[in-house]
């Protein structure tokens, strides 16, 4: 399931992800202009972008300053990128789910991640440690532990509220009309083409890897409470409705 609200942090950080990935569908598929796409996307971020600018900010640092933020949330892209290159050195007898931790075996781009976005990616990683596969993962221990601290220490100095500003937006008409567009072109339009190309061609199972949105989700397990992750299709797109 997808984000339920998309605020303005993550228009860029979403569209960003979405535009660097599409490049991938290019003459993939001579049913769906994916360049077009990506055009519209990058139209789309720039807007909410132009319009942030505009209206500027209002001040309203919750726990610390924002500084301490951005550290913070610095500290948490490292980790993960270790993390990540730590799995990537395990032997290949070692038993893990590296999909568990990073879902499409991709660590994204860690530089386009936001507070709240870091945190969630942390939130995952966490959840990887409870599948049994993990249970014996060498100095798994150790991990969870840093990750429990590092995504506490984000969301503490963050207030609980995730924004890599720490601050809040005066939103504007302007502001709230480009947030919708983006909303409503990524939901409504981005998903549905993007899904059709990948069925035309037999690639459904890339579906998520395009959307960020997509990434962050509760595993499902099965029905036995093995905890083994159910395999399902992927996700239909999300409605058109801001």
């Amino acid at each position: 399931m997808g984000d339920k609200y998309i605020d303005y942090d993550e228009v860029e950080e979403y569209g960003g992800h979405l535009s660097t990935m599409v490049p991938r569908l290019f003459g993939v598929s001579p049913l769906v202009n994916m360049e077009a796409v990506k055009a519209e996307v990058d139209a789309k971020v720039a807007a909410v972008q132009v319009e942030l600018e505009k209206a500027g900010l209002v001040r309203s640092v919750v726990r610390g300053a924002a500084g301490d933020i951005e550290e913070q949330t610095a500290k948490g892209k490292k980790l993960i990128e270790q993390f990540f290159n730590y799995l990537g050195a395990l032997d290949e007898d070692v038993p893990v789910d590296r999909e568990a931790f990073f879902p499409g075996g991709n660590k994204g781009e860690l530089s386009r991640l936001t507070a709240s976005s870091a945190a969630a990616r942390m939130a995952g990683i966490l959840r990887g440690f409870a599948v049994p596969s993990n249970a014996a993962l060498p100095e798994g221990a150790s991990w969870k532990a840093r990750f429990e601290q590092a995504r506490a220490g984000l969301v503490q100095t963050s207030g609980d509220r995730g924004g890599a500003r720490g601050d809040s937006i005066v939103a504007t008409a302007e502001l709230v009309a480009a947030r919708d567009g983006f909303v409503k072109f990524y939901n409504g339009v981005a998903k549905r083409l993007v899904l059709g190309a990948l069925n035309h061609v037999g690639r459904a199972g890339e579906y998520k890897l395009f959307f960020k949105d997509l990434q962050v989700t509760e595993p499902r397990t099965s029905p036995s409470g093995s905890g083994e992750p159910v395999s399902e299709a992927p996700a239909p797109p999300e409605p058109v409705d801001a």
